[in-house]
């Protein structure tokens, strides 16, 4: 199990807890064959009580962040040949405070032993960054990298974005799916809208066979509980190129 143990620093106290980095897949809704493996983090007490990830990486600083981050492909270096022996992707989570830091940028792509798909979370943080957002997608693309829009939402800052590059992949928020699920020509409509600035669009938070039905019409890539929990990277990686 690639589990790491580590003192999360935010700015008011200090947070003992283990961290599990997991895999979830992301799915050909047309085949329903794994396109590729989204790196998660599952987070416990050392007690072993269960943490929920978001509120507990929104309270890290800076150092805490960046080294998890380093830490996420350090195991997946450890694990290279399995993971290019395929054409599966996989992706890490980097926010766009990060992304934009072009740095730390770079010590992702001296680490990385192979491709990967950054995904830009956070994207509301943005503030007219232009400049420093294109210098770190020159450097991820000159190196092979792909480069993803996470949780997108059509809001002002989203869409100022979206509009910013030709992104390899958008994943539209769940929240936007759950509230649309019955109004087909809604989802359409943001499809077409968001196809016009990427290669290929992810719906996100896909838990029951009822959204599955009602979104196998748009021919998309999609992810969720409905296909798969994430798994410990020690098992899932064979299970889900088997299932594939």
């Amino acid at each position: 199990m690639t589990t790491k143990n580590v003192t999360a620093l935010s700015d008011s106290k200090t947070t003992n807890a283990s961290l599990t980095f997991c895999l979830q897949p992301i799915i050909d809704i047309k085949t329903l064959r794994t396109h590729a493996l989204e790196l998660l983090t599952r987070v416990h007490s050392n007690s072993g009580e269960h943490i929920h990830s978001e509120p507990f990486f929104s309270n890290l600083n800076e150092e805490s962040l960046k080294t998890i981050i380093k830490d996420q492909i350090t195991a997946l270096n450890e694990q290279a040949k399995i993971y290019t022996s395929t054409s599966l992707i996989i992706s890490i989570n980097i926010p766009l405070k990060y992304f934009i830091d072009f740095s730390f940028m770079g010590e992702v792509v001296n680490m990385a032993r192979f491709p990967l798909a950054i995904e830009v979370t956070d994207v509301e943080s943005f503030k007219g960054e232009h400049i420093q957002f294109w210098d770190s997608t020159s450097l991820l693309k000159q190196n092979g990298h792909q480069i993803w829009f996470d949780d997108y939402l059509p809001t002002p800052i989203n869409d100022e974005v979206l509009e910013l590059i030709r992104w390899d992949m958008v994943k539209i928020d769940q929240s936007f799916l759950y509230q649309h699920i019955d109004e087909h020509d809604v989802i359409a409509d943001l499809i077409d809208k968001v196809n016009f600035h990427c290669n290929d669009i992810v719906l996100e938070g896909v838990e029951t066979s009822y959204m599955h039905c009602e979104l196998k019409r748009f021919g998309t890539y999609v992810q969720g509980f409905y296909y798969a929990h994430p798994r410990d990277m020690d098992m899932s990686f064979t299970n889900y190129v088997l299932r594939g």
